[in-house]
């Protein structure tokens, strides 16, 4: 018995910056299609309205998903408590 918890490992605070990377490329993939859809989808005639569009997403949306993604990473790097984590 006293093995067994021996050869378990400890959980890790070890957070995977490629991880988060890959999911930011994915959203902004996503992005980059929806305002394709979305220009040709308004009669592809680059306007205030389709400007406005193209703003919201990537300013808005895009900013909003990096920069919670950002802060994510660092609160889970540095403040993440491993011993609560594993107990769950």
């Amino acid at each position: 018995m006293a093995d067994n918890q021996k050869n378990r490992s400890e959980p890790t605070n070890h957070v995977n910056f490629a991880e988060y990377m890959a999911a930011n490329l994915l959203v902004w993939v996503f992005l980059v299609l929806m305002a394709v859809a979305g220009f040709f989808t308004c009669g592809a005639v680059w306007d205030d309205v389709t400007r406005g569009v193209f703003e919201f997403l990537f300013l808005v949306v895009g900013g909003g998903v990096a920069l919670v993604s950002v802060l994510d990473y660092f609160e889970n790097r540095y403040y993440a408590d491993p011993v609560r984590e594993g107990n769950k």
